[in-house]
């Protein structure tokens, strides 16, 4: 019993089989299974098949198929092959890729793919793919998000998508870096699986900011000298605890500063001072942290 090789395949062929009674075929393109008997070319080849005698082992004549490397550089279906405009690609059993609009159908009767849209919108994507697991083959191309400014949380004013589709928010305006990234003092993950493909211009901003900077970059025109933002207070007031020994208001200030001047550094610190303030939790204190950063972000990315 002969094993059928690749060294048996003629010239001007690129494949070879087994079909079940031990008589092998070359083929100038890749051929199908049409029964549990044969194998048989394709509907895209032409030729006629090229006998190679008898004698060869047929005990796994199904997984027989031998191709010349020289001429067949198999390659795998991806996500990149999937042209634009459609969502799927797969590969038939011949090892001929197509595109589709909608999820296409498996036939294994007929060993192939088939649309299921009412156009029955298919593209011929190329030859020669790898058709081991065929029926398996079906890739989709991903659906990737959008930025918007509904994806920016509270507390913060501008969001920006790395170049590997991971979303971020910035507390002041980021900068863009050599790794692909967007960097700023303080950021915050939101998401990934979003669109990377044009990142560097994928900065967002609050409206309520973007309103502010149109009108801040107007005043400026107005004027010679520079304003610069130095700190900020703000005081808070609030109803009385149950436990309290009066009944008079609970006040908190929060001071905003920096050593050199909020617009000179981008950013600050936060200084609290109470005689008394309640809380359920920490989460009360980031609130009102997260409403003077709001505010005051608008000051620290003129």
């Amino acid at each position: 019993m002969k094993t059928l090789m690749e060294g048996d395949i003629p010239t001007h062929y690129s494949y070879a089989a087994v079909d079940k009674d031990g008589f092998a075929y070359a083929y100038k393109k890749r051929p199908v299974l049409i029964s549990s008997l044969h194998w048989s070319r394709s509907t895209h080849d032409d030729s006629i098949p090229h006998p190679l005698g008898g004698g060869f082992d047929a005990s796994d004549w199904l997984n027989s198929l031998v191709y010349y490397t020289e001429s067949i550089k198999m390659q795998k279906l991806t996500e990149n092959d999937i042209p634009e405009g459609y969502k799927f690609a797969a590969v038939d059993e011949d090892g001929i890729a197509y595109a589709f609009k909608t999820i296409p159908e498996l036939n294994r009767n007929d060993a192939c793919w088939y649309p299921t849209d009412e156009e029955n919108s298919l593209l011929r994507v190329g030859e020669d793919f790898d058709a081991t697991n065929w029926t398996t083959s079906l890739v989709a191309k991903k659906t990737l998000k959008k930025l918007t400014i509904d994806d920016i949380p509270e507390g913060y004013s501008w969001a920006a998508v790395d170049s590997d589709g991971f979303a971020y928010a910035h507390e002041t305006k980021p900068i863009i870096t050599a790794n692909g990234e967007w960097k700023s003092r303080f950021r915050i993950f939101i998401s990934s699986g979003f669109d990377g493909s044009n990142w560097e211009h994928s900065l967002i901003m609050r409206k309520e900011l973007e309103e502010y900077q149109e009108g801040f970059e107007e005043e400026k025109k107005d004027s010679m000298e520079p304003v610069f933002l130095e700190n900020c207070t703000f005081n808070f007031t609030q109803e009385a605890n149950c436990k309290a020994d009066t009944d008079d208001d609970e006040e908190l200030e929060i001071k905003y500063t920096s050593d050199l001047g909020l617009d000179r550094t981008g950013g600050g610190f936060f200084v609290l001072k109470t005689e008394g303030w309640a809380i359920n939790d920490e989460q009360d204190i980031k609130r009102l942290l997260d409403r003077i950063r709001l505010l005051i972000s608008v000051h620290n990315n003129k």
